[in-house]
């Protein structure tokens, strides 16, 4: 295995921005934000791991940093990234209308204020911490080798 690869901060926001649009799981980053997957889990320093394998992993430690933001971060972030399963099949604007629901303000409050705009960056900034600290704990064991 390759040495890491420095993990730029600014890249993950915009890269977790792009992800927001259709969600983080595994099978949506693959189709519609693989640069969040390569950024992460890039092939050239996992070259036995397929690109649905990576994704998992990037689904894993996006999963994580939300896990270790706190219960009512998580759950707002979990609606926004399409992860509770009451979501899957929502819009994002649905997902903004849900989310700003819950924690009482406008959709538009919620979009353009500081809600979403500082949950992704807290997000960002969580993904960068465990991915520097140990990135490879969040590929399954599973598939590590498969």
């Amino acid at each position: 295995m390759l040495p890491s690869q420095p993990l730029n901060i600014d890249t993950l926001h915009k890269e977790l921005k792009i992800a927001r649009r259709r969600g983080v799981q595994d099978s949506r980053l693959k189709s519609h934000a693989p640069g969040i997957i390569e950024l992460l889990y890039p092939a050239a320093r996992y070259p036995d791991l397929t690109i649905h394998q990576r994704a998992m992993a990037a689904e894993n430690l996006i999963v994580a940093a939300i896990n270790v933001l706190g219960a009512e971060v998580g759950h707002l972030l979990s609606v926004l990234l399409c992860l509770d399963p009451a979501t899957s099949h929502l819009l994002l604007q649905q997902r903004r209308e849900l989310a700003a629901d819950r924690v009482g303000v406008l959709p538009a409050t919620w979009q353009r204020g500081r809600w979403e705009r500082q949950l992704l960056a807290d997000l960002a900034a969580k993904v960068y911490r465990l991915h520097q600290a140990e990135a490879d704990t969040y590929i399954p064991a599973a598939v590590e080798h498969a």
